[in-house]
């Protein structure tokens, strides 16, 4: 009995180091996702949530620049994904386990006039993953400190039989660390600017399942009805998933993920385009390519012909959500 006290013990001390580890003393940006309903869209006779994703600068002279992603998990049981104009559900069969890039499921805050929502779920589909990603490198924006910053919006509404009481703490999270890996997506968390050469920020950095530590973002804030104000810990301060030692990326000051180059591939598509985007979920996938590549390429290029292959991104265009 004492030994298992004394292994518990050692188990809680090691989590508060890693929680430790992974918080950020006075970060430069800070995250905020705000959910609240709206009563002039209505699904199953209820009023439909929008998520607000919010970021706030605490320093003079920070300007976006490039892409800015954020990947949430939701519980697919309780909510379901619809189209931003509340006209209709993004039916079930249409999401896989592969990101699908969905059209008119968001709408743009102050930054950027391009953005891509996409789709998953688990092998289950109990659990839901939305990808957000927004901006380019021709797009700039001058962050004012101290003041909430609208980067995008999305919708849910309640699936049917479910109500306000079904939401809890977990029904909106950021994707953990091997949600993460296993959608191929680096981080939870990216933003990009171009202070101190093309600075990234970001949460929940990760490669092969391993969370990398260094993180300049700390957890976001989480509010909506059903659930308190709450600061996330991610599920993976646990043994079973170490902190890799320190390591060296490759053009850190711009990071690229799968998001960034389906952005690239969306920009061909019409506004009522639906893209079928086909990510294969290797590890190899989750490693942090040099973005310098595509931003020479992205600049060079007449944007007109970019072209989805060039960034080994698979898409079939359908007119489907």
């Amino acid at each position: 009995m004492r030994g298992f006290i004394y292994v518990l013990l050692i188990l809680i001390l090691s989590l508060s180091v890693l929680s430790d580890t992974l918080a950020t003393e006075n970060p430069i940006f800070s995250v905020r996702i705000n959910g609240t309903f709206d009563a002039t869209k209505t699904i199953n006779e209820q009023s439909t949530l929008v998520f607000d994703w919010q970021i706030m600068s605490h320093e003079d002279g920070l300007i976006l620049n490039n892409t800015q992603g954020l990947r949430l998990a939701y519980d697919n049981t309780v909510l379901q994904l619809m189209s931003w104009d509340g006209s209709d559900t993004i039916v079930d069969t249409n999401i896989n386990t592969s990101y699908t890039a969905v059209a008119n499921a968001g709408i743009v805050g102050a930054y950027g006039d391009n953005l891509s929502v996409y789709s998953t779920t688990d092998e289950s589909g109990k659990l839901g993953f939305v990808n957000i990603s927004l901006g380019d490198p021709f797009e700039t924006y001058d962050c004012i400190p101290g003041e909430n910053l609208l980067l995008a919006q999305i919708r849910f509404a309640f699936r049917a039989g479910k109500t306000l009481d079904d939401l809890n703490a977990d029904s909106i999270r950021c994707q953990n660390i091997s949600e993460l890996d296993a959608t191929a997506q680096s981080s939870a968390i990216l933003l990009n600017t171009d202070d101190d050469y093309a600075a990234s920020y970001e949460y929940l950095r990760q490669s092969n399942g391993t969370a990398l530590g260094g993180d300049k973002l700390n957890a976001p804030t989480i509010t909506y009805p059903g659930n308190e104000i709450s600061t996330e810990v991610p599920s993976e301060l646990s043994t079973s998933v170490p902190e890799a030692p320190d390591q060296t990326i490759p053009n850190e000051s711009v990071v690229q993920d799968i998001t960034d180059s389906q952005t690239t591939a969306t920009e061909k598509t019409g506004a009522g385009d639906s893209l079928l985007v086909d990510v294969p979920l290797s590890a190899n996938e989750s490693s942090f390519p040099d973005e310098s590549a595509f931003l020479t390429e992205a600049v060079d290029a007449d944007r007109a012909h970019l072209s989805s292959n060039e960034y080994g991104v698979n898409v079939q265009e359908s007119n489907e959500l």
